[in-house]
């Protein structure tokens, strides 16, 4: 074995080696005088080295001198404080007393309030010839307040015939106006609540006049519409009878998708994500494998390339099933047949679960035409 490395005797010092790699390194430090002596100089020099460590002392610092707190500034506000609380107090106690004031001074106006409404309702329950008794002079600056909250009660009280509203005497107006001079010699704001409760007053015997007035004719629109509404629904089946058998004998023409779905019985037919840029009734008889009796709604597309496509679909009548046994191939729901045109298109006939006929034509091929098919709602 060859002389053991300083790395090796460190190792072994540290009792960090294998026990096999221990056993052997011993062996031959017992028969190696050289190895023995660095195995001494390795162990002497670690020894050193922890008696060194041992005898150093980590140096001691010294601990911060605490020094006295200073005494925190007063904050301004803080200062004010006092006297914000004390305005808050004052100003609490004057809100109180001129609630308080206005109150009491409220308490003539709610009483005029109530003489108005005993006099609107009193006017209320006279006849319509009566004369009806003047308005105050006074609030007509309300007046345009109450028009704006009211509008159909001004104007029907604006259209009244003037025989309604006999002109009275001046001594009329000045025994119609017995409160104007304690309004004016009230404060500052019992005169506003004085107007606006005229004003409501007004607005309230104007409202009043004008249900009267609209009662016997609101009464005769009733009747009207419910005459009118009578002959509804048997007007409708006649306009669809009519256009089914308009477009039965006519040929070919433009109509309106709610033509299409009246000529249809109320539902039709469209393929999901595309958009119908023509539709039209045809008659059945132009139109192969299709009942020549019934109208054949047509609903046109653009392929891809720009071209027609054509979603042919007719509604038989609860008669016709036989002819169509008899005038082409029974397709029962579910079944589809694809036949080929004289001018190179193609045709995809099938019959949905509601009886309809339906057929898809175009330049597409067979397979694109049941694509287009599935897409049908």
């Amino acid at each position: 074995m060859s002389h053991l490395d300083e790395g090796q005797l460190t190792l072994l010092l540290d009792g960090e080696l294998s026990p096999e790699a221990r056993a052997e390194a011993e062996r031959h430090l017992a028969g190696c005088a050289d190895c023995r002596r660095l195995y001494q100089e390795v162990r002497d020099l670690a020894g050193e080295a922890d008696r060194l460590v041992a005898t150093v002392e980590p140096a001691v610092r010294p601990a911060p001198a605490v020094q006295p707190s200073a005494p925190r500034p007063r904050r301004a506000w803080e200062r004010w404080r006092p006297l914000a609380w004390a305005a808050t107090l004052v100003l609490a106690a004057g809100l109180g007393w001129y609630a308080r004031l206005g109150h009491l001074d409220g308490a003539p106006a709610a009483d005029r309030l109530g003489a108005a409404r005993a006099e609107s309702a009193k006017a209320a329950d006279l006849p319509d010839n009566a004369p009806r008794p003047p308005e105050p002079a006074a609030p007509l600056a309300t007046l345009p307040e109450a028009t704006t909250r009211d509008g159909p009660a001004a104007s029907s009280s604006a259209a009244r015939p003037a025989e309604a509203q006999p002109a009275a005497p001046p001594p009329a107006v000045e025994q119609a106006q017995p409160a104007e001079a304690p309004v004016a010699a009230a404060p500052a704001p019992a005169p506003r609540r004085d107007a606006e409760a005229v004003a409501g007053t007004l607005a309230a015997g104007n409202a009043l006049e004008a249900r009267r007035e609209r009662a016997p004719a609101a009464a005769g629109a009733s009747r009207a519409v419910t005459t009118a509404e009578a002959p509804l629904a048997a007007r409708d089946e006649v306009s669809s009878k009519q256009a089914v058998e308009d477009a039965a004998v006519s040929p070919a023409r433009s109509v309106s998708l709610e033509q299409a779905i009246r000529v249809l019985g109320g539902s039709i037919r469209l393929v999901d994500g595309m958009t119908p840029v023509a539709v039209r009734t045809i008659p059945g008889r132009g139109v192969p494998g299709a009942e020549p009796d019934a109208v054949v709604v047509r609903i046109v597309y653009l392929d891809p390339p720009g071209r027609e496509l054509w979603l042919d679909q007719q509604r038989p009548g609860p008669a016709e099933p036989e002819a169509g046994a008899r005038s082409a191939p029974a397709l029962l729901p579910g079944d589809t047949l694809v036949s080929a045109l004289a001018d190179g298109q193609r045709r995809l006939r099938w019959r949905d679960p509601e009886g309809f006929h339906l057929s898809l034509a175009g330049w597409l091929s067979g397979d694109s035409l049941k694509a287009l098919a599935r897409r049908v709602r």
